[in-house]
Formats: structure tokens, C-alpha cells, sequence
């Protein structure tokens, strides 16, 4: 945009920067008409005459377009507004007048074109977040972490003569560890034979430490 305001009075084209918007504004008027709600799209196409066609500072038409298509386009608006004719919301209702400022855009676009020169920093991409600089301290402090000893040692599982219930445990805080559950077995004395039916049961269960 300020490249076609260093021509607008060198080329005597006073609406050469309005001619631009102009071309854009009608090109969201027919990406509108394709999703959104005819009270929206009518709103927009009543603002693109308010704004280029009928505008209410001087003079009123405000792009570079001859009178005659003025006059269609104020036709057509009507048709559309009013839902009127037999092709009343036609997507092409600014296509005449769009060619007609896109051919006296078009050379500025080559010379645009031509004196061009990225900025340096446009291979830095966009600024980055706070979300993103967290996610690249953890992957960074990910990277830059030890690795933990291939080797693992088993800790000791105590007297063999112990009759228990061993098991590994781990936890982050506490690591490996070797957990083991003492059983009292009872005497082949004891009078309560439930009992001691319960206690060769147990003991079967008990694991082979000699494996």
C-alpha cells in the first residue's frame, strides 16, 4: 500500500490506493456470499457503496472507474438489496469494475515486484509466544538430561531362611526396591487344624528363593 502512495500524485491517479482496497473489499464481498447470512452480506455491500461508490465525503465516487459503470453497479445494488430481477444476488455484480482497476493496478504490482526485497528478519518467522519459549525450555532441558545407568543392580532379598512374601516395588521418589512380607507360620502342634491347613497353604505359596 505505501508503495502506490509515493505514485498517487507523481501518475496524477489520486485514487490509485482506493482502487487496491476497493479490489480487495469486493473480493471478501463474494468469499462472504458463499458462507455467511444475506443480512451480513447485504450490510457488507452496502458499506462498499458507502465507502467507493456513494461517498459522503467529496467527491462521491472515490476509484477510478468510468460513470457508466456506475451506474450499472447502483442498478444492480438495488436489485440485490431489494431481491429483485431474476438473478438478483448474481456473485459477478462487481466483476466489470474489478477488472477495470485490477488493469490500472497492474503495472504498479510489476514495478512492485521488481524493487522488492524481503525484510532480513523474514526467515526468523513470527515473534515468539510465552507458550512456545516454555515448550522450548523442556524440550531443551529434555535433551541436555542424563541418562540413567544401563546396569541394574537387584537389592538383596535377605535370609533364605526367612519365610515371606518378596516383591519389587518402584516409585519415582524411592527407585527399586526389594519389598518383602514376613509370614508366621504356625506349629504342627497347634490343636486348630483349619489353621494349619491355612498355614501349608500359605507356605506353598511362598516363592522358591533357591531358583
Amino acid at each position: 500500500m505505501h508503495y502506490l502512495l509515493q505514485y498517487k500524485e507523481s501518475d496524477s491517479c489520486p485514487f490509485l490506493y482506493n482502487d487496491c482496497w476497493f479490489y480487495i473489499e469486493t473480493q471478501k464481498f463474494k468469499h462472504l456470499q458463499e458462507s455467511a447470512a444475506d443480512s451480513l452480506v447485504k450490510q457488507k455491500l452496502r458499506v462498499i457503496m458507502q465507502c467507493f461508490i456513494e461517498s459522503q465525503a467529496e467527491p462521491q465516487l472515490q476509484i477510478d472507474i468510468p460513470l457508466d459503470q456506475v451506474s450499472k453497479i447502483q442498478y444492480k445494488v438495488y436489485n440485490y438489496l431489494h431481491n429483485k430481477g431474476k438473478d438478483a444476488h448474481s456473485p459477478d455484480l462487481f466483476d466489470e469494475s474489478q477488472k477495470t482497476v485490477f488493469t490500472e493496478l497492474l503495472p504498479y504490482w510489476a514495478g512492485f515486484n521488481k524493487q522488492y526485497e524481503p525484510p532480513k528478519s523474514a526467515g526468523k518467522g513470527k515473534p515468539v509466544t510465552h507458550i512456545h519459549k516454555l515448550l522450548q525450555g523442556r524440550l531443551e532441558k529434555f535433551k541436555s538430561a542424563k541418562l540413567p545407568p544401563l546396569d541394574m543392580t537387584v537389592p538383596d532379598k535377605g535370609h533364605r531362611e526367612t519365610f515371606g512374601i518378596s516383591a519389587f516395588s518402584f516409585s519415582i521418589s524411592e527407585g527399586l526396591q526389594w519389598k518383602f512380607e514376613g509370614i508366621e507360620l504356625l506349629s504342627e502342634s497347634d490343636s486348630d487344624e483349619d489353621s494349619v491347613d491355612m498355614a501349608k497353604k500359605v507356605t506353598w505359596m511362598l516363592p522358591d528363593l533357591d531358583t
